[in-house]
């Protein structure tokens, strides 16, 4: 029961950031991660919240997500091999917790220092097919993979998340379904 009464905490914190208060939340690409430098920097007003696969993306709590990598087909690992028809597809995935979560970004609200930090699980994130339907992950098809845990603020976490798809059918992006509404996505090329 402690563990649900943080997750509703952390789902409430997180829309009142994404929906309430008298100011725009702003997601925004923050520069990619295969450059050296993030003077590039992009800002943009939610919903346009999309950046591409190697882009770091923060969000209105000042959380910085990246999608490193995209791969499909990805290989099996050993004793698990996809449903007919199907293929692996895996996303290296980073997911690191704003240092100063202290204070809702819109109300100026304190958040008590034992709801500082944020729930993370390969389930938050999903495949945008071409035809609009979305995909959810499977588990143990690439290793090491991101396991559903608690990040304390400053943290970081990182893994593979996994999904069957059909053979031959690349999705349109990477959607993090926890961060909106409107969600950040990453295009995959």
């Amino acid at each position: 029961m402690q563990a649900g009464r943080k997750f509703a905490v952390l789902v409430l914190v997180t829309s009142v950031a994404a929906c309430g208060g008298s100011s725009t939340p702003k997601a925004k690409v923050i520069g990619n991660a295969s450059s050296s430098s993030t003077s590039t920097t992009t800002t943009t007003t939610l919903p346009s919240n999309v950046g591409k696969v190697g882009d770091k993306i923060q969000s209105a709590l000042g959380n910085v997500e990246t999608v490193y990598a995209y791969e499909q087909p990805s290989p099996p690992v050993q004793f698990r091999t996809p449903d007919a028809g199907m293929e692996f597809a895996a996303a290296d995935i980073e997911l690191c917790v704003n240092a100063d979560l202290t204070k809702d970004p819109d109300t100026g609200a304190a958040i008590p220092p034992d709801k500082q930090y944020v729930s993370a699980t390969p389930f938050d994130y999903e495949l945008m097919m071409p035809d609009n339907t979305r995909l959810q992950p499977t588990f143990g098809a690439r290793e090491p993979g991101l396991n559903a845990t608690n990040i304390e603020r400053g943290q970081c976490l990182r893994g593979w998340v996994a999904w069957q798809v059909p053979v031959g059918v690349r999705p349109v992006s990477i959607i993090d379904t926890k961060t909106g509404p409107p969600s950040i996505q990453w295009r995959i090329g």
